[in-house]
């Protein structure tokens, strides 16, 4: 039934805001390719906010955000620690791995303060577990749409190591602006660069940054959208 108001809803509307292209394409396999007039507009970050400095919490880390209570989250963590963690720790023997966001499980929990892990729970302000850190780490594996993390970790300057599924609806180049790992050994060697190759961090962050001012602000999102209604309605302006 929800699918079938879906599809009629689509077809009827003017025009269909969708957050990546991935969500495009199946909105063609729902409507029917070419029935429905549809517009990415991509998830976005407010750049200015995640690059502003400020309290630095810890230093030298590895991290991971996100509420800690969407499944997805919580797979990606316990795969990550209980298969990729313990190589990625001995190619960096004490390096932390920091895990922010709300909700963790009880098993997780459990794990705090073992093996180099630090478990925070909620907390006010993500941006100081940011700051100082050799990278963030999207071990995803399941689970759509755009991951505001990374978005994040591009304003802040924050090198950033994702899967595939990780990075899925940002228009990003493995090499240029982020590094791409799949298993164990890929995110260990990832990160190992991170501290043995000299300016690879700045070069990553760098495109990354400029990436995210000139694709994911609010104020190129909005400007963009804006176009989208006056070419589709008329009558409006092209800046929000």
């Amino acid at each position: 039934h929800l699918e079938r108001a879906e599809r009629t809803l689509c077809r009827l509307a003017s025009l269909v805001l969708l957050c990546s292209a991935a969500d495009g394409e199946a909105l063609d396999e729902l409507a029917g390719h070419g029935t429905t007039q549809s517009k990415v507009v991509p998830n976005g970050v407010d750049v200015d906010y995640f690059a502003a400095g400020g309290e630095t919490l810890h230093g030298g880390h590895l991290f991971f955000t996100g509420s800690m209570d969407w499944a997805p989250n919580d797979n990606a963590v316990t795969t990550f620690l209980d298969e990729m963690w313990p190589e990625v720790s001995r190619r960096l023997p004490g390096t932390p791995f920091v895990v922010v966001g709300r909700n963790p499980s009880a098993s997780l929990r459990r794990r705090h303060g073992r093996d180099g892990v630090q478990i925070t729970g909620t907390v006010p302000d993500v941006r100081p577990h940011m700051r100082g850190a050799l990278g963030l780490m999207v071990p995803m594996r399941v689970g759509g749409g755009t991951r505001l993390k990374i978005l994040e970790a591009f304003a802040a300057g924050v090198p950033v190591i994702s899967t595939a599924v990780g990075i899925e609806g940002i228009e990003a180049t493995p090499g240029e602006h982020y590094l791409r790992a799949e298993t164990a050994a890929d995110f260990a060697q990832a990160a190992a660069r991170l501290t043995e190759e000299p300016g690879l961090a700045h070069g990553l962050t760098l495109a990354a940054r400029v990436l995210a001012r000139a694709r994911y602000s609010w104020t190129a999102i909005g400007d963009d959208l804006a176009q989208a209604y006056a070419e589709r309605f008329g009558g409006l302006t092209s800046t929000l």
